[in-house]
């Protein structure tokens, strides 16, 4: 089974040689919006955190979460940055230990923020809705 585990932020810098193969490969899709210094940047002041999905102790996907409050207080889970390898894999696994987070965090939705045009069939049978082109909400 894939696990979701959130890297501590006192382990980022060590973890990141690992991690930055993946997620260079959404600064390559987006690089008028992202950096790779611009995410570390981000999780190292805890704006976001890290998150990694592993298969026997191997880094398979990598991505970022935020808590948003929107104006009536509610709180989403944010997914701004989301890559990895075989996602058809460990997508429904890590669906709902991401659910179950957010939960926790007390959000009533996650959202996946600049998602390929693509991913709204994939993540249709979670949920998911087109909030516009680029973002994919699920809510729990």
């Amino acid at each position: 089974m894939y696990q979701l585990v959130k890297i501590p932020t006192d382990k980022i810098r060590s973890a990141w040689p690992d991690v930055s193969p993946l997620l260079q490969k959404v600064v390559d899709v987006a690089p008028d919006e992202l950096t790779l210094e611009g995410i570390l940047n981000r999780v190292l002041k805890k704006q976001e955190d890290l998150m990694v999905v592993t298969l026997e102790n191997t880094i398979v996907a990598a991505f970022t979460i935020g808590i948003h409050k929107v104006d009536t207080g509610k709180k989403q889970l944010c997914i701004p940055v989301i890559s990895g390898d075989d996602m058809p894999q460990w997508l429904a696994d890590i669906t709902e230990q991401v659910a179950d987070l957010a939960r926790d965090y007390g959000c009533y939705q996650v959202k996946a923020l600049g998602a390929r045009k693509g991913w709204s069939k994939v993540f249709k049978e979670y949920g998911a809705t087109n909030g516009n082109r680029c973002t994919l909400s699920i809510n729990i």
